[in-house]
């Protein structure tokens, strides 16, 4: 479906284009054929075609807006689908780890300012199989384990994604994109 959309955006934009080609190219040989004769009846003509080539370009820039907008949203779409950080507050785990993601302190902290202070944000290193893992603080640059499970504590949650504060909520679409069955799905 996402491909369908894709390709769907990709004609649209070709067609869009090419639309705006011809339309330059007939308001050029347009343009000048009402600037080479001087005569009094092409001044009363003029007003009601600069009215409609304003509405016509109003309505091209919005279209343009339109089709950037839906770029935007599969770039967002893209990006979610491939992107390693957690939805911000969720508690990592061993089960949801996932090595470059971006963390912060959880509930169960207990190592003081190791990490900058509240609400620095670190990356996360390899997960260690006894339920720790290690953390790159991007304040100080320290290397530090803490638990994801051992000793049945959790002293990290996700910071969420630095490129985008829309990550999660496309990768929400992603998820059920991916997985819903419904054909006629809205």
């Amino acid at each position: 479906r996402l491909q369908k959309l894709a390709m769907d955006m990709g004609v649209r934009a070709r067609e869009q284009q090419q639309a705006q080609q011809a339309q330059a190219a007939g308001g050029a040989s347009s343009g000048r054929g009402n600037s080479g004769g001087g005569g009094g009846g092409s001044g009363s003509s003029r007003p009601g075609t600069s009215t409609a080539q304003a509405g016509s370009q109003q309505s091209q820039v919005q279209r343009q807006q339109v089709l950037r907008q839906q770029q935007q949203r599969l770039l967002l779409l893209r990006h979610a689908s491939k992107c390693p950080h957690g939805e911000p507050g969720v508690v990592v785990e061993a089960s949801n780890h996932v090595e470059g993601a971006r963390v912060r302190r959880g509930r169960d902290w207990k190592w003081g300012d190791q990490d900058g202070g509240q609400g620095q944000t670190g990356v996360l290193g390899k997960k260690r199989a006894n339920g720790w893992t290690s953390v790159t603080w991007d304040s100080s640059g320290n290397d530090s384990m803490y638990r994801i499970g051992a000793e049945n504590c959790f002293d990290l949650q996700f910071g969420g994604c630095p490129v985008t504060q829309h990550c999660a909520v496309f990768k929400k679409l992603w998820k059920h994109i991916a997985e819903c069955k419904d054909q006629q799905c809205q």
